[in-house]
Order: C-alpha cells, then structure tokens, then sequence
C-alpha cells in the first residue's frame, strides 16, 4: 500500500473506524486530506469522527467544508440542519433542511427534521405536511386499513376509528382531541396499544367504544392515527385545546398513599425514563440529583415511576421522607390515583410529566437541552397543560442548574405558605366565583359604584389606553384567585390573564394581589403583566377611599 496515496489513507482510516479505533481512524482521514485537500470523502468521514467525540463546533465547520467542495451534499444539509435543531439554532437548522429536500424532495427523514423545527418554532399550520410525513417513516408502524383515511369532514351515520400509534405520553397529550370529534359524526371507537390506557381513557366523553390493540375490531367506515388529530382541526398555539382537567381517575380506583404531616408538601417525583426510551441517557438525571431537594423541610416525596434501579433503590432507602409507590401500582391508573392526592409533581421528561398535566395537577417538568418538540423553546409555560411549569437545561447535560432553580422556586413556594392540594382547589374556585357573582348582582341592582370604579382607573392606565371598553360590566373579567407560577390555579391565572390581555374585547381584572417573587416570571411575561398588576394595586386603593 502506497502511505502517499490519499484513498489508501482513507481505506485505513475507514478500517481503524470500523474497529473503534477512532483516534487512528482520525490521524489516516487526515492524513487524507493533507495529500488531497479536496477529498470530500475524507472531510466527510473525519466530521463522523469528530461527531462520535462530541466536538460539535468541529463537525460544523467540517460538514461546511464539505458543501463547499460539493454544493450538493445532501447529507451534510442532513447533519447540519440535525445538529443545529439539537443546539436549538432553528433558522439555521430550517434552512439546511430545506435545502436537503430541494435535493430530494421524496426522502422521509429530511421532512421528519424540517417538521420537528417548525414544531419547536410553533408553526403548527407549516407542520402539518411535514408532520405527516411520519407515516412513511422506517419506525412508523404501518396499518393496513382498506377503509379510507378521515378528512375531517361531518362521518354522521358512520363510524370512524381512532389509532393511537407512538408512546404512552403521545396518547396521553393527543386524546384531548376526541370530545371535538365526536361533535363531528357518528361513532367513535379508539384502538390503544398500551393495557394501561382503557380505564383512563374510559374518563373522556367523545369515546364510544374503546379496544385494545391485538382484539378485534368492528366494523368502521374511515380511519385516522391519533397525532394526525391537530392538522384536522387545524391547530395553532392559540387553539390547542387545553381545558383541563380531561383525564380523571374512575370512581372504582382506591389507590391511597401513605399519610404525611399535615402541614407538609406531598411532591411526586421522577427522575427516569423507561430504560427502552432512546432518549433516556438525555432525558434522564441521577438520582443524586434529588439530593438538593429532599433536604427542604416540610416535604414528603412520593416515587411515580415504574422503573427504579436496585443502585437507584439502595439510596433511597437511605433518605427520609420518601415513599416508594412503584412496586404498589398495577398501571396508569393507580399512577393516576397517586397524583390526584398531591400537591405537586416535579418529574423529568416522560408519561408522568402528560398524566399530571392531563389532570390538572401543578406539575414542574425538567428538560435536557436538547428537548422535545411539544416543549417549544424560550418559555417555562406549556400550552398544551395550563398548569405545568418547564425549567430548561441552559446548557448540555447540566442538570445542576436545573434543580438548583427547582430549589429555589419550592423554597419560595413553602415561604409563600403554600396551601395542601384540597384547600387550594376549593380555594381558588371559591373565590372567584363568589367575587363574580358579587360584582354582578352589584351591577343588576344598580349598586355599582365600586364596579363602576374599576372600569375608571383601568382605562387611565396608559399602557391600557389602546383598548376601547363600554360599559357592559362583561367586558370586565374579574379573575379572584391569586396568579402565582408555583401553583396549578396560578399558572391557570396567569396564562388566562395573558390571553385577555391580548383580545380587545375584554379585560382581566385581578381582584386579589398576585403571589409573585421577583424574579419568579420570564421577563416577557413579566413586561405583559404589569398593566394589569398596577391595575389590581389601583382597585386596592380605590376600595379603600370608598369604604
């Protein structure tokens, strides 16, 4: 073999790759390269090594290198626009996706990616061709149904089913969908492929009969895969259907957890996903990482997940204050049970993280950078579950930050005296009724000096200006629980207040003082809420001169 020629270096370098060897691999690609500067080949293998060793900002400028030799490299489009999704640069990893697909504009995966940027961007409309283009995805489980896939037309006098075809936490989020389709046809059966799913899916209205993936199906005249529900009703942000709760635990389940002093927190928590996840070594953490938060006072933690190691299981066992329910639940369900008892769920990336959001229940969700789509980017909301909160990794695998910021807000919460689960709800609700009422039976009667009042000191507001009120008391709604990011009634409040906010024909108004740390909101959320935070100052003031 001649060591001056630049394929035969190539072949060795191919061959050290092969046998692991990726430092020898490495010397021969460039070995390669140094005899002929433009081998593609070689620039492209040496950025696969560089990638297997985790120098990212190598494999970017080496898959450039590459366009630059060869303009129509698809795959370097591929991995460019894969990596820049991964680093959460969108316009630059939108861009090289579609550059790939005006190469080819047939191949799944180049979709796949382009739809899982969009998704992340919050472009659900330009999502939708792409997204579905999952179904002719490798790792798409095909169903040969001769009956015709459902266009999302009125199916009165026929029956449709529903599929559900990815994992427990997809379902789970997608089944939302099915009280609106009903409202369009005749019968709706849903096939599941989780044992774990019927007596929870039992709880949603819209669903006739239910069957578990394998059992034999009735007759039906059209068809259509749970995750293609959103582009049939053509969802955006502002329209994902997020009345919550619309999961809930059947009458017949009794699932009762150990008891905790009264005065202390009840916290689920999970920290791993299924081992069979592909995305478990991103999305999970060590299980020393509770260790900065079981320390606080006044709480007790209850395991939710299935799985915990024997390594994992050594350590707790080592702990205070924490209760493992794992081995106690038989499915889902008596999951469901537990959450439906606690204050608050602090979980990872994974089925816990949707059931707890489907419930209504306050959940904290951590996520790996490089997180999943249905999260977005920049924001610590989820309108998909009004009552999450989402604490990002601000860099790759840096879970440190992530539960020192988890710390933090618990410890501001308990400061707060933050009420048990059964008062808070009962509380929230409460109030806000009888404040309502309150206000408009004041308006009926003609008493309405102090409802008048509101609508004065609300329209001085100059940041208020540019909305036109009349006086129609309506045009007020009086929110009468107090918005706060740690509690679920509180994140309700304060995604409900933004929302008014952003429609001219309302406005919210706070009738009790937020429950807000600085620091606690993003500063956008921050910058939009505060009209509406002086306002509820202003009525504070007003009251008091009047009585």
């Amino acid at each position: 073999m001649n060591p001056h020629n630049s394929y035969t270096n190539l072949n060795l370098g191919f061959a050290w790759e092969q046998k692991g060897d990726l430092s020898k691999a490495s010397t021969y690609y460039q070995q390669a390269i140094k005899i002929k500067p433009s081998y593609t080949e070689a620039w492209w293998n040496l950025g696969n090594i560089l990638e297997k060793q985790g120098q990212i900002e190598l494999v970017i400028e080496y898959r450039q290198k590459v366009l630059e030799l060869n303009p129509d490299h698809i795959e370097a489009y591929r991995s460019l626009g894969s990596i820049f999704l991964n680093l959460g640069k969108l316009a630059e990893s939108q861009k090289y996706y579609e550059q790939a697909i005006k190469l080819d504009k047939n191949y799944v995966n180049y979709h796949f990616g382009l739809a899982n940027v969009l998704l992340k961007k919050g472009g659900f409309i330009a999502w939708f061709s792409e997204y579905e283009w999952r179904r002719k995805h490798e790792h798409f489980i095909k169903r040969n149904f001769s009956q015709s896939l459902w266009d999302g037309s009125n199916f009165l006098g026929k029956t449709l089913l529903v599929y559900t075809e990815q994992g427990l936490g997809d379902s789970i989020q997608f089944i939302r969908y099915l009280p609106l389709v009903k409202k369009l046809g005749g019968q709706v059966i849903v096939e599941y492929n989780q044992p774990g799913l019927r007596l929870l899916f039992t709880t949603i209205s819209g669903i006739d009969e239910l069957f578990l993936k394998g059992e034999s199906l009735p007759d039906f005249d059209i068809q259509i895969p749970l995750m293609s529900l959103p582009r049939i009703f053509g969802t955006t942000l502002e329209t994902i259907p997020a009345e919550i709760p619309y999961l809930s635990v059947p009458k017949s389940i009794n699932f009762p957890i150990p008891l905790a002093p009264e005065k202390n927190l009840k916290i689920g928590i999970c920290w791993q996903t299924n081992s069979t996840n592909k995305n478990s070594h991103e999305r999970s953490c060590l299980v020393q990482h509770l260790q900065e938060i079981i320390s606080i006072d006044t709480v007790n933690f209850y395991i939710l997940q299935k799985e915990v190691s024997s390594t994992d299981l050594e350590w707790l066992n080592s702990q205070t204050k924490i209760h493992n329910l794992d081995t106690s639940f038989n499915d889902l369900t008596d999951t469901a049970a537990a959450i439906k008892q606690l204050d608050l769920v602090i979980t990872i990336d994974t089925v816990i993280a949707h059931l707890a959001g489907a419930l209504g229940k306050p959940v904290w969700v951590m996520l790996n950078f490089d997180s999943d789509w249905r999260w977005l980017i920049d924001r610590e909301d989820s309108p998909w579950y009004p009552t999450m909160r989402l604490f990002r990794q601000p860099k790759i695998n840096d879970w440190d930050s992530v539960f020192k910021q988890v710390k933090e807000n618990l410890e501001n919460l308990l400061d707060n005296n933050y009420p048990t689960n059964q008062t808070s709800e009962k509380k929230g609700i409460k109030l806000s009724e009888e404040s309502i009422t309150k206000a408009l039976a004041q308006y009926k009667s003609g008493k309405h000096q102090k409802t008048t009042a509101l609508s004065t000191f609300i329209t001085s507001s100059t940041k208020l200006q540019t909305k036109t009120y009349t006086s129609e008391i309506m045009k007020i709604i009086a929110i009468g629980w107090p918005l706060n990011p740690m509690t679920g009634w509180g994140i309700y409040g304060i995604n409900l207040t933004l929302q008014l906010l952003k429609n001219p024909e309302y406005q919210p108004l706070l009738l009790t003082a937020p429950s807000i740390q600085p620091g606690m909101l993003n500063p956008l959320h921050q910058a939009l809420l505060n009209p509406a935070f002086d306002a509820q100052k202003n009525l504070q003031n007003q009251l008091k001169d009047r009585q």
